[in-house]
């Protein structure tokens, strides 16, 4: 469950666009940010750009760099909801953005305070779509409102077609489309995001392991050659779950026996798309946009 800069891109966000949900200079922004480098690039570019960006951070899950890189940090227990709204209450933010990972198996394995158990004993199940709408609902009673989570990281979007200097077999392109295909469908069904295919047979789905271990796992079972494709949900809800995928899914690629990684253009944020194109170039992979 994702909850979705380099310092170099310093546009200014404009009131005008869609993409930056009218963020300006001065502005204050609540970050919630789970697990990975994707807070701490976000934070980084919206200060860069005069937002005043807190950070709800997660103990023992968030990266420590989040102090230096957001302008406040509050550090909360995963798990206590009260923590997390205190702590946006405290930012005097009228805006969240929800960034970083989450594994959603921690709602069954980790210890939930009252107020996160009666959200949760609310829900019709407990799918990362549900969970997060509900947690959306919640804030925007505090007059909070949750902007996509590309905000402030646009540039990072996946381009369409070849992104690095390698293009796609025939073959690897019907895996692809054949991917695209079934990825859309899991997504659709709020499952996960990744399929792993080879040869016009689907070797893995995601469940709840995330990307790195269905990859792991597709390896496992038919080796070199596997093509793997990350795709959004149908009617993608940018707030929440954006796909991510950075160099460490690259290489758990390469160690798979993959050279394809096909991810959805426009909707799916890379880490850093030139080290990526990179690494696969050296390594002779496809990194590509659908």
């Amino acid at each position: 469950m994702s909850f979705a800069a380099s310092p170099e891109n310093n546009a200014t966000l404009s009131s005008g666009s869609a993409q930056s949900g009218a963020l300006r200079r001065g502005d204050k922004v609540a970050l919630v940010a789970g697990s990975g480098d994707l807070p701490l690039l976000l934070a980084r570019s919206l200060k860069s750009k005069g937002v005043v960006v807190s950070a709800v951070a997660f103990k023992g899950h968030t990266s420590s760099d989040i102090a230096s890189a957001a302008d406040t940090t509050a550090w909360v227990a995963l798990g206590s909801l009260d923590e997390v709204l205190e702590a946006i209450r405290s930012s005097g933010a009228s805006y969240l953005i929800l960034s970083g990972k989450i594994e959603h198996k921690y709602i069954f394995t980790k210890k939930l305070d009252a107020s996160a158990a009666e959200l949760f004993a609310a829900l019709a199940d407990a799918r990362a779509e549900n969970i997060l709408s509900a947690l959306a609902a919640k804030f925007a009673q505090m007059g909070v409102k949750v902007l996509p989570q590309t905000v402030g990281l646009e540039h990072l979007l996946a381009g369409p077609g070849t992104l690095g200097q390698r293009a796609p077999s025939v073959e690897e392109l019907a895996d692809i489309a054949l991917g695209r295909t079934v990825a859309s469908a899991l997504a659709g069904l709020d499952c996960g995001q990744t399929v792993v295919v080879k040869k016009g047979v689907v070797v893995a789905l995601e469940g709840v392991e995330g990307t790195d271990e269905t990859i792991k796992r597709a390896g496992n079972l038919a080796g070199l050659g596997i093509v793997v494709v990350k795709m959004s949900r149908p009617k993608q809800d940018m707030r929440f779950d954006v796909p991510v995928v950075g160099e460490s899914t690259l290489r758990a690629a390469l160690d798979a026996g993959a050279r394809v990684i096909a991810v959805e253009s426009g909707k799916t944020l890379l880490l850093d798309p030139r080290k990526m194109a990179s690494f696969a170039d050296v390594n002779d992979m496809v990194l590509y946009g659908v």
